[in-house]
């Protein structure tokens, strides 16, 4: 691999589509605008517009990127990646009929340390609910050709919507009772009512505990 242009257009070429649109959205983080199409896109070209994230020996940053302010700058590096992930998160759940502010809000915190791990979360700004928590020391994150970018751009991606899309499930058991509500249930959660009191009722009726197996009823309330 040639160090001063580690990212190259036969790499690019052999990317899939949807590979070639995670590598774009680093891009339009850290420039607004996607890599050049066509006879514009060479080696040099893409290893310029993403040279904050390529390979480096026992450094952080490439040396011309810090600007003097290296926390800042490893900040960038981890928000490339992460905000193009959490854009094509938002993207496939528009999608599938996701609404922003109503099913999801995504928010990003990078916590930077130079000497130690470096903290990714995603949470939802609008209720206590976490997508994602990642960690990485700052000289770690680096990549070493487009399709490793692309790769990491995606998980994050399906992490977040996965987060979404199945929300996290909270048991509740009880018996001899009803329950008729459940109230501040935070964003991304269900609500799952356990009554083990089914002596009375028809087999079709039943379902099958997730805790212990048993025949119960169970009552899902979202938020």
């Amino acid at each position: 691999m040639n160090s001063n242009t580690p990212y190259t257009r036969q790499q690019w070429d052999a990317l899939t589509e949807e590979e070639q649109q995670a590598v774009d959205a680093v891009s339009l983080y850290l420039h607004g605008i996607p890599l050049q199409r066509g006879e514009q896109l060479t080696d040099s070209g893409i290893s310029a517009a993403l040279r904050l994230l390529q390979p480096t020996d026992e450094a952080y940053i490439p040396d011309d990127e810090s600007d003097g302010d290296l926390t800042h700058a490893i900040q960038k590096k981890f928000h490339a990646v992460y905000h193009a992930g959490i854009t094509l998160a938002e993207t496939s759940l528009n999608r599938q009929g996701k609404k922003p502010a109503q099913d999801f809000n995504f928010l990003l915190v990078v916590e930077t340390d130079i000497h130690d791990t470096t903290h990714v979360v995603v949470v939802d700004w609008d209720s206590p609910s976490r997508y994602l928590h990642e960690w990485s020391d700052a000289m770690d994150f680096q990549f070493a050709d487009l399709k490793a970018m692309a790769t990491k751009v995606l998980a994050v991606r399906n992490t977040l919507v996965n987060e979404v899309v199945n929300p996290q499930p909270i048991l509740v058991v009880f018996e001899c009772g009803i329950f008729k509500e459940a109230h501040d249930i935070p964003r991304g959660f269900e609500v799952h009512c356990l009554d083990y009191d089914v002596e009375h009722l028809p087999p079709e009726k039943l379902e099958i505990s997730p805790i212990d197996g048993e025949a119960c009823t169970i009552t899902k309330f979202t938020s």
